[in-house]
């Protein structure tokens, strides 16, 4: 569950629900959110937030996994709804009956709203609609549910959360919030469930399971249904037994497997707040329609789950389980399957966070337990899975994963089985990495607590949904994943193995490309191919390539004259039957020869900007005009001085072009102030390892390479978000440190004011020449004239656009006669006029 810092939420909360919102309340610290208006008098670029919805996933490439027994087909990623607002704590569903129709939600934050997101799909997920909040009011957590085929209510998408359930019967285009849950008291980490098993005496019953953190079953899973297609519910009833002494249960989650049985699992957690470990997987049935319930026990699989207050780089996380069932009809018809993330110490021998499953074959009689991922234990973490069940039996876990990361980079993966979690295959799902943050504003630590998945059977993909931050702000991504059975003949080229990061005219270059078996067929003599803008260069042979081998073919280009170039390697099999992975293609660019590395250092000094208590960013740029400069290589951020009480409330983001980064997200917790403080990839320190007030060079949230290939030429906009209220700042100083290519050489360094000036002449008197000064903290057109005391124009210094930054104008009076003359300063709304003399 993601919670605001705000005791005026919280009133407002039980005013209009009569129950609290709670997880462990007394462990949170609470501070207003509310809009922050910019001050007036100052200049502001286009704000980032709208970079980040039209951010693109860099990645274009489709990717081709053969794991021997099946191929695996990962088309770059997506993001279903992008939005401004954070997204989070996913749950996913699709329509039995109709796989075509899909449907995702996640907790949404404004900061001047919270609630509840959505995207639907329904053509298998090739397009996506939504919306960033579906109905007020609603308090996050969702969980998703379409009513099946054949149903009364066939094709309603319903939706509980924290303050009840609603439904829409359109797509999504509109929502009813029909109801609270009778008997709910201060309930969190709700899931819901539908029957979708025609011929079951409960096909269509709605189920809604969550933890009691009040009223008289506290600190118990209890449970909910409606016969009426969501609209109604009845009386809540307990769903688990009593906890043990010390503990609680939270973390619940509901399947419907075959005839109509409801299961729902739970962890058992010691009460400690966000430290407690969940030590036992909880486990009931339902064979009566969630009426009364059986075989409930708190003590189904001993566990050690990894419910951590500060996981890693100040995030929390949860061992919460997730449930699917086998509903195939196939030979583990009605098996069950529960995934959590684990920690070292319980009853199988684990890493600091592993993905374990716990499966049953009989109902939940009995329990096997097992390792998910199949990565080495080399302390890095794997946690928040989810779990489905594809048409074909395969059981598929997904789940963050840091096995080809150091430090806190992460990315998502997924493990699959074909043979009821007896072995696994994994595969890295997400097309890019990122480094959890807890999303500022919201509760500590929090960057969700579960993820989500499910399949499309009318597309036949499965579909992982996951949150990050990699867009600048955290957001759901999803991927379609097609699986099946490996062609007989299919050559998979790429991705590039070798792609020198510059290339400079009259230099020798490597071109290597990777190549792979996909198919079951061995190919032999393989001709593999070079071209550069469609011409073919080389053709090299691999003779011989064995069903699910891995090779390589190397290229060596010399290009000789500057430009842009498509370079392909593709494969040459006569037969193939997947001609779409069979080629790798990229752009490059040629710099002329002569080109050289330099490095520049712009500044902006003398700042007094405020940086409001909460709400919209303020903004300030650096313009950057150096001739003859072709892409950035490296960049760094010193922000020389902000001062601010409660560091961790502020998110810093550098953009330039279509390129954004969160530098600093939330670190410091209480303390004040950054001074001196340096952003470098290349830092042996996180920024997040710091503390405040913070000095010296670290490295940044979200690394600074993603401003990488971008032109220096142009602004540069820093951004500084306050996510709480409570506690202002103002922004005095900041530099950017770049690397860049250029014909012409030197270090180019300009200083870039927050102000309009005209500085008294120099020297003054004069006898004939004198300089003025003047500074404009944009691009404007500028005019600078001279004038007698009769006020006739006598002279124009300067009459065009200046870029922002200190400016000269020489003035040469040998030709006029001493006595008193003005100058005046016409740009954009400002205007200044100034006396001097001449005397000879």
């Amino acid at each position: 569950m993601m919670k605001l810092r705000s005791t005026l939420f919280f009133v407002c909360a039980l005013l209009f629900t009569g129950s609290v919102i709670s997880q462990d309340a007394p462990d949170w610290v609470w501070k207003t959110p509310m809009m922050k208006v910019l001050p007036t008098g100052e200049y502001y670029d286009l704000p980032a937030a709208q970079d980040q919805v039209n951010y693109q996933n860099p990645n274009t490439t489709t990717r081709y996994v053969n794991t021997g027994s099946e191929l695996l087909v990962l088309p770059p990623n997506v993001r279903p709804f992008p939005h401004t607002a954070t997204q989070s704590e996913v749950d996913a569903t699709t329509m039995k009956g109709n796989g075509s129709v899909m449907f995702a939600s996640w907790n949404s934050y404004g900061p001047s709203f919270f609630g509840t997101g959505f995207a639907f799909s329904n053509n298998g997920g090739t397009s996506w609609t939504g919306s960033h909040q579906m109905y007020t009011p609603n308090s996050g957590d969702p969980g998703a549910i379409i009513w099946p085929t054949g149903s009364t209510w066939a094709g309603r998408l319903g939706l509980s959360c924290i303050q009840g359930f609603g439904h829409s019967t359109n797509n999504g285009t509109s929502w009813v919030f029909d109801m609270n849950f009778p008997g709910a008291s201060s309930f969190d980490k709700n899931f819901s469930a539908v029957d979708e098993t025609t011929g079951s005496p409960f096909f269509g019953r709605a189920y809604t399971v969550w933890t009691n953190f009040g009223g008289t079953f506290v600190n118990r899973i209890v449970g909910s249904y409606s016969t009426d297609g969501g609209v109604t519910w009845s009386t809540a009833q307990p769903v688990s037994p009593t906890p043990a002494s010390g503990h609680h249960q939270q973390g619940c989650d509901i399947r419907v497997g075959p005839g109509g049985v409801v299961y729902v699992v739970w962890a058992h957690c010691t009460t400690n707040g966000q430290n407690s470990t969940e030590d036992h997987l909880g486990f009931a049935r339902s064979t009566d329609g969630g009426v009364t319930w059986i075989d409930q026990t708190n003590t189904a699989v001993d566990v050690n789950g990894i419910r951590a207050a500060s996981l890693f780089n100040g995030i929390r996380a949860s061992g919460f389980p997730r449930l699917a069932i086998d509903m195939t009809g196939g030979s583990r018809n009605g098996w069950l399957y529960a995934v959590l993330a684990e920690k070292s110490g319980g009853p199988l021998t684990l890493d600091v966070s592993d993905v374990t499953i716990c499966i049953s074959s009989n109902g939940g009689a009995s329990w096997s337990h097992s390792k998910v991922n199949q990565d080495p234990s080399n302390g890095r973490y794997n946690y928040m899975p989810s779990v489905c069940v594809t048409p074909d039996g395969g059981v598929n876990v997904a789940y963050y994963d840091q096995r080809n990361t150091s430090g806190f980079v992460t990315e998502y993966w997924m493990s699959r089985s074909l043979n009821g979690g007896a072995t696994w295959t994994d595969v890295a799902v997400s097309d890019h990495t990122f480094t959890p943050a807890p999303i500022p504003g919201l509760a500590g630590g929090y960057q969700g607590d579960y993820t989500g998945m499910t399949f499309s059977s009318g597309s036949g993909k499965i579909f992982p949904f996951w949150a990050d931050n990699s867009s600048g702000v955290y957001q759901v991504w999803t991927v379609g994943i097609t699986y099946g059975p490996p062609p007989a003949n299919d050559v998979v080229v790429g991705p590039f193995l070798s792609l020198p990061g510059t290339f400079t005219a009259g230099g020798t270059y490597a071109i290597k490309g990777k190549v792979t078996n996909g198919g079951t067929n061995a190919q032999t003599n393989l001709p593999v191919r070079f071209s550069v803008n469609g011409t073919i260069q080389t053709t090299n042979t691999i003779s011989s390539l064995p069903s699910g081998a891995v090779d390589s073919s190397s290229f060596s280009w010399n290009p000789t004259i500057a430009g842009n170039y498509t370079l392909r390697i593709f494969s040459g099999a006569a037969t193939d039957e997947n001609r779409a992975n069979d080629t790798i293609v990229t752009t490059v660019q040629v710099f002329p020869t002569g080109t050289v590395f330099n490095q520049g250092q712009w500044c902006r000094n003398g700042l007094n900007i405020l940086i409001p208590s909460v709400g919209s960013a303020p903004r300030d740029s650096i313009m950057v005009n150096i001739a003859n400069t072709f892409d950035v290589v490296d960049v760094n951020v010193r922000i020389d001085t902000v001062l601010h009480t409660w560091d961790s409330d502020l998110t810093f983001n550098l953009r330039r072009g279509a390129a954004n980064v969160n530098f600093i997200s939330a670190v410091g917790g209480s303390g004040d102030n950054f001074i001196g403080t340096v952003l470098n990839d290349s830092a042996t320190t996180p920024i997040s390892s710091g503390t405040a007030p913070f000095t010296g060079t670290f490295q940044p949230s979200s690394p600074l390479s993603a401003l990488n290939g971008q032109t220096l030429n142009g602004s540069w906009v820093l951004g500084i978000d306050d996510a709480v209220s409570g506690d202002s700042g103002v922004l005095k100083a900041w530099c950017i440190q770049v690397t860049y290519r250029t014909l012409v050489g030197g270090i180019g360094t300009i200083e870039i004011p927050n102000y309009y000036s005209l500085s008294q002449n120099y020297p003054n008197p004069f006898n004939p020449t004198t300089s003025i000064k003047f500074s404009v903290p944009k691009a404007v057109n500028v005019s600078l004239k001279i004038f007698d005391v009769l006020g006739r124009e006598v002279a124009t210094l300067v009459n065009e656009v200046k870029q922002p930054g200190f400016h000269t104008a020489d003035f040469n009076a040998s030709n006029m006669a001493s006595g008193i003359y003005f100058y005046r300063i016409d740009a954009g709304e400002f205007t200044s006029v100034k006396k001097m003399m001449l005397v000879k």
